[in-house]
C-alpha cells in the first residue's frame, strides 16, 4: 500500500469534493489547492500536473476499496458469506462515500483510466478472491475478469439507485440483491426438476 503524507490526502478529499459538484474539466489545480488549504505549489510539489494529481487519486481510493475487501474476505465464514460480506462492504463503502463512486465513474470513462483501469482488472483482493472461488468450483468457469465486472457494476449500479434516487433500497431488497448477484456468478444452484 502507497503511504500517503495528510498534505496528500487533503489535497485528495479537497478534489473529491470539487470533482463531485463540478466534474473534472469543472475543478482546476487552483481550486483543489483553496479546498485543501494548501498552496498550489504544494500540490505541484506532489504531483506533475492535474492528470498525475487523477491517476494518484484513483489509487488511493482503489486503494480504500481493496482494504474494504480484505477485511471482508478475512472473515471466518464460508466462501458465499464472504462474498455477500465483500458485495455488502462494496455497497456500504459507496454509500458512505458517494464522491468516490462518482469519482470512479468520472475516471472510467476518461482518457485517464486507459492504463489504470486495465490494471486494477488484472490484480487485487476480490480479483484473487474471485480466482480462488472458480478454481475450488464454487464459481462459474467464466474469465475471471467477467466477473469482476458482473460483481463491480452490479453493486456500483445499486449504489446509485440508493443514492441518487427517490427509492431507497431496504435491508430485506439488499438481501435480494446479493442472492441474485450470487445466482448469477456461483455454481451452487439447484438442480432443475425433471
Amino acid at each position: 500500500m502507497t503511504p500517503y503524507t495528510n498534505k496528500q490526502i487533503a489535497i485528495f478529499h479537497a478534489a473529491l469534493n470539487l470533482i463531485q459538484e463540478y466534474g473534472f474539466h469543472g475543478t482546476p489545480v487552483s481550486a483543489v489547492a483553496e479546498k485543501a488549504n494548501v498552496a498550489t505549489g504544494t500540490i505541484y510539489h506532489y504531483f506533475k500536473g492535474k492528470d498525475q494529481l487523477l491517476q494518484e487519486l484513483f489509487l488511493y481510493c482503489r486503494q480504500q476499496l481493496m482494504e474494504v475487501t480484505v477485511a471482508a474476505a478475512a472473515t471466518k465464514c464460508d466462501y458465499k458469506e464472504k462474498f455477500e460480506s465483500i458485495w455488502n462492504g462494496h455497497f456500504n463503502f459507496y454509500i458512505k462515500n458517494p464522491e468516490i463512486l462518482i469519482f470512479f465513474e468520472q475516471y472510467s470513462n476518461s482518457p485517464f483510466s486507459e492504463n489504470k483501469q486495465n490494471q486494477s482488472l488484472k490484480s487485487g483482493p476480490l480479483l484473487e478472491f474471485i480466482s480462488k472461488g472458480i478454481e475450488k468450483g464454487l464459481l462459474k468457469d467464466l474469465a475471471v475478469d467477467i466477473i469482476l465486472i458482473q460483481i463491480l457494476s452490479n453493486c456500483v449500479t445499486y449504489a446509485k439507485l440508493h443514492l441518487f434516487s427517490k427509492q431507497k433500497l431496504s435491508e430485506t431488497k439488499i438481501q435480494d440483491i446479493i442472492a441474485m448477484t450470487w445466482d448469477a456468478i456461483s455454481l451452487s444452484h439447484k438442480p432443475e426438476p425433471q
